[in-house]
């Protein structure tokens, strides 16, 4: 008994172990999202994250990954974003790109997930004249832990609002292209993270060393401690609990053959 004991509770570690380190890369199949997702699985290994990959969001629940990014140019269908409310709701931290008004359907697409999140006042602009172009100031905490100040888009959206959110990327005296809702800061998904950024191309592995900067320290901030779903515990807590509890039950076993 004690033996099974021991292995049911390993089995569990190993389970929570892995999930609290894993990233799910969503793309199109194209050429450019083979590229991103060989680019961002390649950085995910190097900070400890294993990253799976697929054209589409897969079937099953999406709550074993700690980070979703979806880098996807197609827009999100009603099933995706409720799909997406559910990983959100559970605690979960997504990671959604846009682009500029040529894919304005795209980007529409991530305003009715952000609405029906409750994300407030949300909005982007489909104007290309005032889309934002040049550099664009980082915000903390993305400007760490690889210094960074300022990134360069390849002809970004424009985001005019972020709602309950907060810009991470944005133009002085102009519009930005990326925001942050950290926890707490969407109504109806209180436990998620959602970081928008209305542009893919920055993910590309020929990317400016800005770009390649910007999408280490987005990966970055899904690590612990924020890593993982709202609410569970680190790897290092789980073993804590686990092991304590094998000796607890191991000790009251003892007790009771005496």
């Amino acid at each position: 008994m004690k033996n099974t004991l021991q292995n049911l509770i390993l089995t569990l570690l190993l389970t929570a172990t892995a999930s609290a380190s894993s990233i799910l890369i969503v793309n199109d199949g194209t050429f450019t999202g083979v590229d991103i997702v060989s680019n961002v699985s390649a950085k995910a290994t190097a900070i400890g994250l294993t990253p799976t990959s697929s054209v589409g969001i897969p079937a099953g629940s999406l709550n074993g990954y700690s980070e979703l990014w979806d880098a996807s140019d197609n827009p999100l269908t009603a099933s995706d974003i409720s799909r997406y409310m559910t990983y959100l709701t559970s605690g979960g931290t997504l990671y959604l790109m846009g682009e500029n008004f040529v894919f304005s359907d795209r980007d529409n697409s991530l305003v009715s997930l952000i609405n029906a999140a409750g994300g407030g006042s949300f909005a982007i602009t489909n104007n290309h004249f005032l889309e934002p172009t040049g550099h664009q100031t980082i915000f903390a905490p993305f400007d760490g832990p690889n210094p960074l100040s300022l990134v360069q888009f390849d002809s970004p959206g424009g985001i005019t609002d972020p709602g309950t959110g907060a810009y991470i990327a944005k133009q002085v005296g102009g519009l930005g292209s990326a925001a942050l809702f950290s926890p707490g800061k969407l109504a109806n998904a209180p436990s998620g993270t959602l970081i928008v950024v209305l542009d893919s191309d920055f993910l590309w592995s020929n990317g400016a060393s800005d770009a390649q900067t910007f999408t280490e320290n987005l990966l970055a901030y899904g690590v612990p401690p924020q890593v993982g779903v709202a609410g569970t515990p680190e790897p290092g807590s789980i073993v804590l609990l686990f092991t304590g509890l094998v000796a607890v039950l191991t000790t009251k076993r003892a007790n009771l053959v005496f």
